[in-house]
């Protein structure tokens, strides 16, 4: 339940799988509520506000995969997203990612994209959102350190550019 809140507050949710079954995460970074996160973590504390980030891992480390045809569809009756009408779980991933595939090398990881739209210096400049996100990183590097198969920035804003 409070991961639900967290996908509320961190604005992400799972969208269903990849081509190879990989579960897909979208993350609007640039659209969030720096003080309404800020908020959250003086609230509940960093130690809450990570072990939060760990349920969401653990939601992507152990959901089901399947792959996906050439026509983005699973089976027959599915959308190209994978899901069936009425089927989409808002509050997590189906399990439209179930089968594995042996050729597949990296088929536990997931496949996150983060769009940038919005993001500013306010978002860099908030020392309790640093330091979460510093633990967040601690705990992803310790636990989680091949989770990530691919990310994909969309909307980066020029700060971004070299």
């Amino acid at each position: 339940e409070r991961e639900k809140e967290l996908r509320s507050l961190l604005l992400y949710d799972f969208l269903g799988c990849d081509q190879y079954g990989r579960p897909v995460m979208i993350e609007r970074v640039g659209a969030w509520d720096v003080d309404a996160v800020s908020e959250e973590i003086d609230r509940v504390g960093v130690d809450d506000f990570v072990k939060l980030h760990v349920v969401a891992c653990e939601i992507l480390r152990t959901a089901e995969r399947r792959r996906v045809d050439g026509n983005g569809s699973m089976d027959g009756d599915r959308h190209r997203d994978g899901v069936r009408d009425g089927d989409r779980d808002p509050g997590g991933i189906d399990e439209d990612c179930s089968e594995e595939f042996d050729d597949i090398p990296d088929r536990r990881r997931v496949c996150a994209v983060l769009d940038m739209e919005g993001l500013s210096f306010r978002h860099l400049g908030s020392t309790r959102l640093l330091s979460a996100f510093r633990r967040i990183n601690q705990i992803d590097e310790a636990h989680y350190p091949e989770m990530i198969a691919h990310i994909f920035i969309a909307n980066a804003p020029a700060l971004f550019t070299a």
